[in-house]
């Protein structure tokens, strides 16, 4: 969409997740190093992150991914031959999140649900830390049919029986922006605990 005013922000905005009007990748982020591998956050290396890659894509058969050496890790991408409106991506997002919490494959979970998110393109310099490194192409793949594409997720998270996860709140709430995620929470117990919300429940 066209920039807009925020009122909560107070200044024009564009990228944002209630901005989006299409999308055409799926992608993840893919931490590397080995402080990333000690917090549990990413593999200690890029030849791991592969490997934890092509063990994931043998468990699900889905189509495999255009690879990305970010500089630091990994992002892979799932490109698409059409656009798909923000609810459609949401919905092949949540399979695919689905996937990887199931057959653990660490993956940055602030960006594969955000519809908003620009990563790295190839070709771009990451000087993040240190020493610039190029952003560089690795393998490419793709694109595939939106509807090919979602069919072979959603095949999958039934063939492995993958749980349901939680979805962002930045997903279900225009206001809340680019947010980690939150456990469920509840008016009535917000209620019985705050004066405030408890006279909007009661007035």
């Amino acid at each position: 969409g066209d920039w807009y005013h925020d009122p909560a922000k107070g200044k024009q905005r564009i990228r944002t997740q209630t901005n989006v009007v299409a999308c055409r990748s799926l992608y993840d982020d893919i931490d590397c190093g080995e402080e990333k591998a000690a917090e549990g956050k990413g593999y200690p290396s890029k030849k791991d992150a592969v490997n934890a890659i092509k063990g994931f894509l043998a468990e699900t058969g889905i189509p495999a991914p255009m690879i990305v050496d970010s500089g630091g890790g990994l992002h892979l991408y799932w490109a698409m031959t059409d656009d798909v409106s923000p609810e459609v991506w949401l919905h092949m997002a949540g399979l695919k999140r689905r996937l990887t919490a199931h057959l653990g494959l660490i993956v940055d979970r602030a960006c594969d649900m955000d519809p908003a998110r620009v990563m790295r393109p190839v070709g771009t310099t990451n000087k993040k830390h240190g020493r610039p490194r190029t952003v560089s192409l690795k393998l490419d793949n793709g694109p595939y049919e939106p509807d090919s594409l979602r069919e072979a997720l959603e095949l999958a998270v039934e063939r492995l029986d993958a749980p349901a996860v939680s979805i962002p709140q930045h997903a279900k709430n225009q206001f809340a922006g680019a947010l980690p995620e939150y456990p469920e929470s509840y008016a009535d117990t917000i209620a019985e605990h705050c004066a405030t919300i408890r006279w909007f429940k009661e007035t």
